[in-house]
C-alpha cells in the first residue's frame, strides 16, 4: 500500500533494484502513481519528493578515460553512502563506510533527456558506449569522494560561516580572562610551557572531577610552529603526573571528532570511552569524543 503525504508535491519513484534506468516515473498525482505501480511487476519501490531546483555540481577538466568536462550549468548528483547493519552478541551494530561517493549525471542539467535528469550508472555506461567510450569507465569518471567534493565546495566558506563564528564565541565565553579566573577559583590547575622565555603552549586540568577518582584535562594547546617538538607531550605527561599525585586513577578529556589531536591522544594511551554532543549556547554544539586514560 502506497502512503504519501497529501499536498502540492511532485514525486519521483523507481523500482528498488534491477530496473537499469527503466520505469522511473514522475507525477504530482498519487492516483497516477498508484496506477503506474499496479501495472508493473516490481515488489519494492523507492519514492522521494522531486526537487525542481536541484543542487548542481560543475565539472571541469579531463577524466581518466579522456572525457572533456567544460560545464557551464552543472550536473545533478546523488550521494552513495554504504552502511552495514548486523548483530553481534545479539546487539544491533551499524557500520558506516567512510569513503562515500558523489555520483554525477552524464550530461548537464536542463536537457530533455534521461542522461541529463537521472544520475544512473547504467545510463552513464550506456552514454559512454554510444559516444565510443569504454562503458566500464563511467563509474570512475562520474563519481568523486564526498569528502573531496565538500572540501572543494565549502572549505573556505564553511570555515568562515560556521567554524569561525563558533571559535569566536568560545574564545569570548570559555577563554576570556573572566572565564579563566573562574576556572582557577573552581580548582583548575594551569601549566605553561616556555621556550627561550616565551610561552609556546599551556594545559589546564582539574583533579577529582567529575568524581573523586578522576582528573579532567580541559585544555591543551601548543603553537602550530612548535608542534611535533615534544611540547604537547611534555604538558600531557605533567598533567598525568599531577593527577597521580592527587591519587586520581583516571584522566578524561573531550575532543572534537574531527580534531587531528585525536591521533596524539591515542599515542598517549587514551581510548574513546563514549561519544557526546554538548550544547554550548548561542546555537552552537560540540560533537565530541570523551577519551579516557587509566592507570
Amino acid at each position: 500500500e502506497l502512503k504519501l503525504p497529501e499536498g502540492d508535491k511532485t514525486w519521483i519513484l523507481k523500482p528498488a533494484t534491477g530496473s537499469r534506468g527503466n520505469d522511473i516515473f514522475i507525477s504530482n498525482s498519487i492516483s497516477e502513481i498508484e496506477s503506474f505501480i499496479s501495472g508493473k511487476d516490481y515488489s519494492e519501490w523507492v519514492v522521494s519528493e522531486y526537487i525542481d531546483k536541484p543542487f548542481l555540481l560543475t565539472l571541469n577538466g579531463v577524466s581518466e578515460s579522456g572525457l572533456q568536462f567544460q560545464d557551464t550549468i552543472g550536473r545533478k548528483t546523488h550521494i552513495r553512502i554504504y552502511v552495514l547493519m548486523t548483530k553481534i552478541d545479539n546487539k544491533p551494530k551499524i557500520y558506516y563506510y567512510d569513503n562515500s561517493l558523489v555520483f554525477c549525471a552524464v550530461e548537464e542539467y536542463g536537457k530533455d533527456t534521461d542522461y541529463s535528469n537521472l544520475t544512473n550508472l547504467y545510463l552513464g555506461s550506456k552514454w559512454f558506449e554510444e559516444h565510443g567510450l569504454d562503458g566500464s569507465k563511467a563509474y570512475r569518471d562520474l563519481s568523486f569522494p564526498l569528502k573531496e567534493v565538500l572540501k572543494e565546495l565549502y572549505g573556505p566558506l564553511f570555515y568562515k560561516k560556521v567554524v569561525l563564528p563558533q571559535i569566536k564565541y568560545m574564545l569570548n565565553t570559555m577563554y576570556s580572562q573572566q572565564a579563566l579566573e573562574q576556572n582557577l577559583s573552581n580548582g583548575h590547575s594551569f601549566l605553561v610551557a616556555e621556550r627561550d622565555g616565551n610561552p609556546v603552549g599551556y594545559a589546564g586540568y582539574q583533579v577529582h572531577f567529575p568524581s573523586l577518582e578522576f582528573s579532567k584535562l580541559h585544555k591543551l594547546y601548543v603553537l602550530p610552529e612548535i608542534q611535533q617538538a615534544g611540547v604537547g607531550s611534555a604538558l600531557f605527561n605533567e598533567v598525568v603526573s599531577g593527577s597521580k599525585n592527587e591519587h586520581c586513577k583516571h584522566l578524561i578529556l573531550q575532543v572534537n571528532k574531527i580534531n587531528p589531536a585525536l591521533q596524539f591522544y591515542h599515542k598517549k594511551g587514551m581510548y574513546i570511552h563514549e561519544e557526546a554532543v554538548f550544547d554550548i549556547g548561542n546555537g552552537f554544539v560540540m560533537d565530541d569524543y570523551i577519551m579516557r586514560l587509566d592507570w
